[in-house]
């Protein structure tokens, strides 16, 4: 186990899946809605805005910060620098005759290209 909180695991590993995105940045796909409130309260925003997000991320599906229309544009601004909201790459896939389909995803750590 890990001596850092859970948040920060959590943000590590969201991090980590947006390497093929934009350098540096946090994927937030991949934070659960209290990540997402520690991550918009590290940007200076209100814990409510982890609701607004998670509702375009996961129940809206867009992926696109500018069209988040309900919130500010200040914060649409900042998260397009900061922020992805992107799927891991499909590093290889193998399909068995039964139909099974496993992916082998990359991360930032992967030795796969």
């Amino acid at each position: 186990m890990s001596d850092l909180p859970a948040t920060a695991l959590r943000v590590a590993v969201a991090a980590d899946a947006a390497a093929s995105a934009v350098p540096g940045s946090v994927n937030l796909l991949g934070l659960d809605r209290e990540a997402l409130a520690d991550y918009c309260e590290s940007l200076g925003e209100k814990r409510f805005r982890a609701t607004q997000l998670f509702r375009w991320i996961h129940q809206k599906g867009v992926a696109d910060f500018s069209q988040m229309s309900d919130l500010a544009a200040s914060l649409r601004n900042r998260l397009e620098g900061r922020a992805t909201t992107g799927a891991p790459r499909v590093a290889s896939e193998q399909a068995s005759a039964d139909g099974t389909i496993k992916w082998l995803f990359a991360s930032a750590l992967s030795r796969t290209s």
